[in-house]
């Protein structure tokens, strides 16, 4: 024999038995399928349900009335309302990308498991509301943009959505229920369940998936960011280098360039070893001096370990009356010191190749772009 366990008291409020005491089992309460008064069964021999006064109604009207109200109670109280469905990652610039061979774990090509928090969209849930000549169980819409295309979640016992409901092109979530319990259950769409919007796709009433969204954009373009080196000439003529990070991506890397641009390099994050000795910046000038830019940096120069500059202290020479100076090793000084500035005008300059040719070959040449 059926058993309800849910029903509404006189507020319309969704009650469930084991919220039933023998202290408020004598009031009203009604079948939340047809609208009539039952009573609370709290025996001990038999679990504890609603029955009825008179003649049971529906089990599958009650079920289809059950779910809706309790989705449009999820809806309505919760923070977040999750909702998971499968996609599929494809890039038109696989064959030829960079990072296809040495960046395989990207997921350019693959299956997806999106996860939408709709309430980041949606604030309002109707019940039995119209659109497009089509009457939704449930109708997502948000009362800021009322322009916005609506959600219809539709509650399937017996009777799936009509091939016309589909054809739309209406975004439907079907949510099969079998039981009560279904009800509860996380909105996620079986994997290997994915429907295409078009055209109608039937199944056996007994195999159809718990969960089917209609009409969702399931075809995305990856898009990864990349980190971008420019080589640029300041306002005194001198070449210098600088780095943006997450400026661009995989798909725009070739088309959008820094304005002051006269070299650039792309590498992905992920491509440079937390270990690795050399990044980006280092990477970005070693190419420049090897493809014929006159750069002239601290770092790049083969004296750099040897080099000592003179910097003056905060001591006063008491024989002369002016600040001291003291000779220190150029790289032992921090790395705020405008190490171009310095080169540009140093006069014993020499460009250190083989450290550029070393920097190099510490990256993969297939994780990273030139553009000259």
């Amino acid at each position: 024999m059926i058993q309800f366990h849910n029903a509404t008291d006189t507020d319309d409020k969704i009650i469930n038995i084991n919220d039933v005491t023998q202290d408020n089992r004598a009031e009203h309460y009604f079948c939340i399928g047809c609208g009539k008064e039952m009573s609370a069964v709290l025996g001990e021999k038999r679990e504890h349900h609603f029955r009825h006064k008179e003649d049971t109604c529906s089990w599958e009207s009650y079920l289809h009335q059950l779910g809706k109200k309790l989705i449009k109670q999820r809806f309505e109280t919760s923070t977040e309302f999750i909702v998971q469905y499968y996609g599929q990652s494809t890039c038109q610039k696989w064959e030829e990308c960079k990072l296809r061979k040495s960046c395989g774990q990207l997921k350019c090509q693959s299956k997806l498991l999106f996860s939408v928090d709709l309430k980041n969209n949606y604030d309002t849930c109707e019940e039995e509301a119209g659109y497009k000549g089509f009457r939704a169980d449930l109708k997502l819409t948000h009362s800021e943009y009322p322009e916005r295309e609506p959600i219809f979640l539709e509650i399937f016992v017996t009777h799936e959505c009509k091939p016309d409901k589909i054809e739309s092109g209406i975004k439907i979530i079907e949510i099969k229920i079998d039981s009560e319990i279904d009800v509860l259950r996380p909105i996620i769409e079986n994997e290997g369940s994915m429907v295409e919007p078009k055209p109608y796709t039937p199944y056996n009433v007994k195999t159809i998936p718990p969960i089917r969204f209609y009409n969702f954009e399931r075809n995305v373009t990856p898009e990864y960011p990349l980190n971008r080196f420019y080589l640029y000439r300041d306002g005194n003529g001198l070449l210098r280098g600088c780095c943006e990070q997450n400026k661009i991506t995989c798909q725009n890397v070739e088309t959008e360039h820094n304005d002051l641009s006269l070299f650039e390099v792309a590498i992905l994050e992920k491509s440079v070893p937390n270990k690795q000795q050399y990044g980006l910046y280092s990477l970005g000038l070693a190419l420049a001096i090897k493809k014929g830019f006159k750069i002239k940096n601290c770092f790049f120069c083969n004296r750099f370990r040897s080099c000592v500059l003179i910097k003056t202290t905060n001591q006063i020479n008491p024989q002369t009356g002016k600040p001291g100076v003291i000779r220190v090793p150029n790289h032992k000084i921090s790395k705020d010191l405008d190490r171009t500035k310095i080169a540009s005008s140093c006069p014993n300059y020499q460009t250190d190749n083989y450290l550029c040719s070393r920097i190099i070959s510490s990256f993969n040449p297939d994780t990273y772009w030139e553009w000259l």
